[in-house]
């Protein structure tokens, strides 16, 4: 005789199929995602277009050679003649 699931073992809301859960969380907000998902990494479609919203405002960047070794633009000092 089974009694009441417990809070900590509830019934998953997937119907009880086993997720494949990444060692790391979403890269937005750090929840766990499942591997399957159809927006993996990301565990909603709203941190997906956080994300995005980042990417677009230049909020994340490669950097390109020069940034690299130091010597982008973010190196000049303006107003200063290196002669």
């Amino acid at each position: 005789m089974k009694g009441p699931a417990s809070p900590d073992r509830a019934a998953p809301p997937n119907g009880g199929v086993k997720l494949q859960l990444t060692e790391r969380g979403c890269p937005t907000c750090g929840e766990a995602v499942d591997k399957t998902s159809r927006l993996f990494p990301f565990c909603s479609e709203r941190c997906q277009l956080v994300d995005l919203g980042r990417w677009l405002s230049e909020e994340y960047r490669i950097p390109d050679e020069a940034d690299r070794k130091g010597g982008g633009a973010e190196s000049v000092m303006p107003g200063r003649d290196d002669e």
